[in-house]
């Protein structure tokens, strides 16, 4: 009883989070997100503005490149790449 005691002791000071801890972490990653909502907020206003110049209808647009496949897959390896070459990767 007092090795578990003495055990279960280590373990709480060995693998204690604070709630200040989670905060930081969850903090983080809503800035992250927020700054996500604002790049792609902006770069939707981009291509409004591109295709009012152009005259081209955005709506067009926009569902023939979701709806691309290719285009689809190689977006996702840009945001592969610029998630491994991100600061905050795990090394």
């Amino acid at each position: 009883m007092m090795q578990y005691i003495v055990l279960a002791l280590h373990k709480r000071f060995a693998a204690y989070e604070s709630i200040g801890a989670l905060f930081r972490a969850s903090k983080q990653y809503f800035l992250e997100a927020t700054l996500a909502k604002r790049l792609w907020g902006f770069l939707l206003q981009v291509l409004q503005q591109i295709t009012a110049l152009f005259e081209i209808d955005f709506e067009l647009l926009m569902n023939k490149m979701l709806n691309e496949k290719e285009l689809e897959e190689k977006i996702f390896k840009i945001i592969q790449a610029l998630g491994q070459n991100s600061p905050l990767a795990a090394p």
